[in-house]
């Protein structure tokens, strides 16, 4: 396959099998050299395959030639100034030339979303003056604080507003857009064997706790990462081996959330069932031995619902 315009081998009404091969090395090859992580997709705690955000699918309908219709339906429109705005967007992907369909996606939002329903007051004031508009347009949300990639145990307290519908309402078009391109995108070019839908709207907790990029905690459909990537690794300041990573750390507390576990219940479980490279009971995360790494995580998740299932080992 040419690194233009998508080409179709068709034989006998079906896709050619090497036609599809070419295709997804070409998606690997563009993930490898050009794509960047973080940027232009992002791996999720749990996950087995990365999630393509937005810019990503840009390059891979540039690589292709591909182009992109755009179909707005108002779901919910707006009713007053505080009601639910939804809107539903259809994208088609098109070859630019010919014009030819190569595939749809659907995407939607919605201004109840948490994160585009609610902002923090600016002050005691505000939150007072919206509080006695009703209870319904005041709210106090809690976050755990993080030192050091481990919880510390505090939670502060963030009294947040309504936002006005207005505010919001080309917010939940873009959105609704990027998430119909991104599946429009995974649909026609079979880039879900490789990627996931768009994840970026995972808690925060969940965001912070990157899986460390090792065999077992990595993505299967992850490539390696680029030499650049791999010598700022190398800049960093060396730990001790067998100790598990701030990152994994991260990823140990924020599944540890996930699977409802308080506190107090890490803290018991480490000092009854894990040990320190002393031999004395396992206090602190940072001490906790890279073997007992993946034992923890099979323990409190044992479905593997959040966490990846480590390959078996080859017998014999």
């Amino acid at each position: 396959m040419s690194t233009g315009a998508l080409t179709i081998q068709e034989q006998k009404g079906m896709l050619a099998v090497a036609s599809v091969k070419q295709q997804q090395e070409a998606i690997w090859k563009l993930m490898r050299e050009v794509m960047e992580e973080g940027k232009d997709y992002g791996i999720q705690p749990g996950a087995k395959k990365p999630s393509l955000y937005k810019p990503g699918s840009e390059k891979i309908l540039s690589m292709f030639q591909l182009a992109v219709d755009v179909l707005v339906e108002e779901v919910i429109p707006p009713a007053g100034p505080y009601d639910e705005y939804r809107v539903r967007v259809y994208v088609t992907v098109k070859e630019m030339n010919s014009q030819r369909f190569i595939g749809k996606g659907i995407g939607e939002c919605s201004s109840f979303e948490e994160k585009y329903k609610w902002r923090q007051a600016s002050g005691p004031r505000e939150f007072k003056y919206f509080a006695d508009q009703g209870p319904d347009m005041v709210r106090s949300k809690f976050k755990m604080e993080w030192a050091n990639g481990r919880p510390t145990g505090k939670e502060t307290q963030e009294d947040q507003v309504r936002v006005p519908t207005a505010d919001r309402m080309n917010t939940v078009l873009k959105i609704s857009k990027k998430r119909a391109q991104i599946d429009a995108v995974l649909t026609a070019t079979a880039a879900s064997a490789i990627f996931t839908q768009d994840l970026e709207d995972i808690p925060d907790y969940l965001r912070d706790a990157v899986e460390e990029n090792q065999e077992q905690g990595r993505p299967q459909n992850t490539p390696p990462k680029r030499k650049s990537e791999t010598q700022k690794q190398g800049d960093q300041t060396q730990q001790d081996p067998l100790l598990i990573t701030e990152k994994q750390q991260k990823m140990l507390y924020a599944i540890s959330r996930t699977c409802k576990l308080s506190d107090d219940e890490i803290k018991a479980k480490f000092k009854a069932e894990f040990k320190d490279k002393s031999g004395k009971p396992l206090e602190h995360s940072k001490d906790m031995l890279k073997a007992d790494f993946q034992k923890f995580l099979d323990d409190i998740d044992p479905k593997f619902e959040h966490h990846m299932k480590p390959k078996e080992q080859d017998q014999g």
